[in-house]
């Protein structure tokens, strides 16, 4: 058995509670971080609608762009 200190994280997932001061989630590319990818912000419904953040990335991950991710921009103007 290897010890722990040993491994490597390959992927990596968390969670927690909050919200913006738009009420509009956090979806895209994480700025400075390569290959970091995030929703964030869905309150106590992150589990009913995780299917829009996970298309919208799915999305990302193929190249490809949306206009909703211009709506749910990591990075737009004062999200709170």
């Amino acid at each position: 058995m290897r010890n722990a200190t040993e491994l490597s994280l390959a992927f990596g997932w968390s969670g927690a509670f909050d919200g913006t001061r738009d009420g509009l989630p956090l979806i895209g590319a994480v700025p400075g971080a390569k290959n970091t990818f995030a929703a964030f912000g869905y309150g106590g419904n992150g589990t009913t609608f995780s299917f829009l953040p996970a298309e919208l990335i799915g999305t990302l991950l193929l190249g490809d762009s949306s206009p909703l991710l211009d709506d749910f921009a990591i990075d737009r103007d004062d999200p709170g």
